[in-house]
């Protein structure tokens, strides 16, 4: 394992889902995923305790608004990236990853095994990670 690897929290309520992306990520020691949760709230309480430098969440959570969840991520110190998982429409994500400055979107489709270490690294790169179909938007290879 690398002498520091980016510690991750995934917040996603649906198992399958979850299932992925510890997949995902057990192929890539550069990132480990210290913590998991089901809903926002328990997130929240991972988050307190395991400090993690990106927070990975769905869009749709069972209990919480996602604009609370980052509301109260952000008042952690030192504060998490965020990295949206979604199958939500782009204007949708567009306005919300424009109002809460997310680090990066990766789309729940097959190729999530692909972009979601790509996206982590371009986070830990301090550059966003967003679709490349988001015409006009910045993609993968624009700093923050």
């Amino acid at each position: 394992m690398p002498e520091n690897p980016l510690n991750v929290l995934l917040i996603e309520p649906h198992t399958w889902w979850r299932e992925i992306v510890v997949a995902s990520l057990a192929r890539w020691p550069e990132y480990r995923l210290v913590g998991s949760a089901a809903s926002g709230m328990e997130g929240i309480e991972r988050a307190m305790a395991l400090q993690p430098a990106v927070v990975v969440f769905d869009f749709h959570l069972p209990d919480l608004d996602i604009a609370d969840l980052v509301g109260a991520l952000q008042t952690l110190e030192p504060a998490p990236k965020f990295l949206l998982l979604t199958a939500e429409p782009d204007e949708a994500i567009r306005r919300f990853a424009g109002q809460f400055g997310l680090a990066g979107v990766v789309r729940k489709n097959t190729r999530v095994p692909e972009h979601l270490p790509a996206a982590l690294g371009e986070i830990r790169a301090s550059r966003r990670y967003l679709p490349s179909e988001w015409q006009g938007a910045p993609t993968a290879s624009h700093r923050t």
